[in-house]
């Protein structure tokens, strides 16, 4: 018998499986048929209680599973042989088995060994943990003391401390000023550095496009449409067909066809928030419109291709409430490896309990930190995520209560302020447009919003604090009409921070794919 395998524990979940099936799709509780792999009995239980589930049966008995392997003799053999013929009393001390109080800690143990196994069976030196060479009762015992969470955390921190060790340090490179200056120079002719749209024009300006290996941050407050805006990026990147309400018909869309983004959400549903708002951005139709099931014919011809476009775009979303920098890391890595992901939405930067206890524990477990420390952390972070994938990383903030004042309009209003501020590449505070906005532009309004679209009034300002690539003012202001329906601006002009109009060019990046 397998070592690090507990039948008893293992026991204890097959009879909580038997007399509550609904267990196998708690999501808080995931099992895997190499779980229970060590002991037959117990994988062929465990199997056909899946087949069960897949039946709609929430609670089984023993008849039940002698039914279901019926048709596989081979495995009913198999029960047999290995209790010494009569398994239907087996299957009857397994159900009495049942303790759902404990069941949450009889699951930990059959899966802390489970991954135990895997890590054995993958080449990793285990006997810090548990040394099957020596006694098994002390072991066992010795094992008791670890978590899933501690056995993962002992891993992780031998495989960082020997990228530490034999990784070469590609953060610091050196060279000769000059050296292949002239090359250098040459490819920016032929391959000019340009990263591509966003919804907003004069951002794409203002901030050089969307670029690989830099980070953005828009912020705002709850009515800012922050969430809605990162989205609308994405799909502006993401979705090779947009519908363009003025031709009425889908045109390409002149970012490409191949990029492939991340959507990382913490606050909203994935299919009735986010996948929806994609829907909206692409068809042009409103979210809300959409949402209500009130759509005519005409816009659900629309809508029909507009959620194709989205399912056949190198598109992914993912929900992750609980994040923290380790699975961010992760799951990034994921989508990069085995997607070729580029551009990434975090939607966005906030505190939570897994944030906040895993830099606890990177500091000692002392708990003597501030909420801005931890914000900052996590903005370090994905700034280096940036460089290690060669990804661009665009995620949003919340503000803070001095965002009342039309003239504050900086990094000092942002959550986790200068800290955070400083990771990034470009920053952007977007509000609903103040009544004293309204008054300083009303000079500029009669000259600038005319000709189609005149009805479209100014309702936003997007004020850019900061831009590692312009060549504008350090404050400029964009006046646009954003509609949070389908999340599409149109823009009307730009100002200083003096609410003095400037001249700055709108930006269409095209690519030949």
């Amino acid at each position: 018998m397998e070592k690090i395998y507990n039948i008893s524990y293992s026991g204890f979940v097959l009879g909580s499986l038997m007399n509550d099936l609904t267990l196998l799709y708690n999501s808080n509780y995931p099992l895997d048929k190499d779980d229970f792999a060590p002991f037959i009995v117990h994988k062929i239980v465990f199997v056909s209680l899946t087949l069960l589930a897949d039946k709609g049966v929430t609670s089984v008995d023993p008849k039940d599973i002698a039914e279901v392997l019926r048709p596989y003799p081979e495995q009913e053999e198999a029960l047999k042989q290995n209790l010494q013929g009569n398994y239907i009393d087996y299957l009857a001390t397994l159900k009495e088995l049942d303790n759902f109080d404990a069941y949450g800690f009889y699951y930990n143990e059959v899966r802390k060994r489970s991954l135990l196994r895997k890590y054995r069976d993958n080449g990793y030196n285990i006997t810090e943990i548990f040394d099957e060479n020596k006694d098994v009762e002390k072991e066992d015992a010795n094992l008791n003391k670890w978590t899933i969470e501690t056995i993962l955390d002992y891993f992780d921190k031998t495989q960082a401390e020997l990228r530490q060790q034999f990784l070469i340090d590609e953060d610091t490179k050196e060279k000769k000023a000059g050296e292949n200056g002239h090359e250098i120079v040459q490819s920016f002719k032929n391959n000019p550095i340009r990263g591509l749209s966003f919804e907003s024009k004069y951002l794409t300006t203002l901030w050089g496009g969307w670029r690989t290996g830099q980070l953005y941050l828009r912020s705002s407050d709850t009515s800012g449409g922050k969430s809605r805006s990162t989205i609308g990026d994405l799909a502006k990147v993401c979705c090779p067909y947009i519908y363009d309400l003025d031709k009425k018909d889908f045109v390409e869309n002149p970012n490409g066809k191949n990029n492939a983004g991340l959507y990382i959400g913490a606050e909203m549903n994935l299919d009735e928030e986010v996948d929806p708002l994609f829907y909206a951005y692409v068809s042009g139709i409103e979210s809300h419109t959409i949402l209500q099931g009130e759509t005519t014919e005409e816009e659900d011809k629309i809508l029909s291709k507009a959620i194709d476009i989205v399912h056949d775009a190198p598109l992914w979303i993912v929900d992750m409430p609980s994040f923290d920098i380790h699975k961010l890391h992760d799951t990034i890595k994921f989508y990069v490896k085995e997607y070729g992901v580029k551009y990434v939405v975090f939607d966005y930067i906030l505190l939570n309990s897994a944030l906040v206890n895993e830099y606890n524990k990177s500091r000692g477990g002392k708990g003597n930190f501030r909420g801005d420390e931890v914000l900052a952390d996590l903005s370090k972070a994905l700034k280096d995520m940036c460089a290690e994938f060669d990804i661009g990383i665009l995620s949003a903030t919340q503000v803070n209560g001095d965002i009342s004042d039309y003239r504050n309009r900086n990094y000092s209003v942002i959550r986790g302020a200068k800290a955070v501020a400083d990771k990034i590449t470009c920053g952007s505070i977007q509000m609903p447009i103040t009544k004293a906005e309204e008054k300083l532009i009303e000079p500029y309004i009669s000259k600038y919003v005319k000709g189609f679209g005149a009805d479209k009034k100014v309702n936003f300002v997007e004020t850019v604090y900061k831009s590692r690539f312009s060549s504008y003012p350090k404050e400029c202001k964009i006046f646009s009409y954003y509609n949070l329906g389908n999340l599409r601006k149109h823009e009307w002009f730009c100002t200083n921070a003096n609410f003095e109009p400037i001249d700055i060019p709108k930006t269409i990046v095209c690519v030949e794919d």
